[in-house]
């Protein structure tokens, strides 16, 4: 590969990531307005984001594997899906915990927590289920 082969994947992989980061940022923005949540600056909630998708990475690599684990003891698919849901709340919830405790400029109350990490949680299984069925 040359150089400048290896510059334009880095280029669009960074591009890549930015997007997905800014839809993180905008859909963050957009529920924290929605549920009232104050933060000091954009660059607050930008820090904000950032830790919560590099956190979030982390984490649902753990929960991932122990959701197929769990998932594995139940035969219905409705049981599957409410124990794949409840692992994502709660991993989400954990992330959130997390993130909200590191960064100092955006302060989420426990309710508003669970709310995020719910909401958060149904749309990734939603997403899931939907790539699972195009396959």
């Amino acid at each position: 590969m040359s150089k400048t082969d290896k510059i334009i994947i880095a280029v669009l992989v960074t591009i890549v990531l930015s997007a997905v980061i800014a839809v993180y940022f905008f859909g963050m923005a957009g529920i924290f307005n929605l549920l009232g949540v104050q933060y000091h600056s954009v660059g607050s909630l930008v820090l904000f984001v950032i830790l919560f998708f590099v956190i979030g990475i982390v984490v649902e690599l753990f929960s991932n594997v122990f959701s197929r684990i769990v998932a594995k003891q139940f035969t219905g698919k409705g049981h599957k899906l409410v124990v794949r849901l409840l692992i994502e709340i709660a991993a989400n919830w954990l992330v959130l915990y997390i993130t909200d405790e590191i960064v100092s400029g955006v302060n989420l109350s426990p309710e508003v927590k669970v709310i995020v990490a719910v909401i958060l949680g149904i749309v990734e299984v939603v997403l899931v289920s939907d790539e699972k069925k195009k396959q």
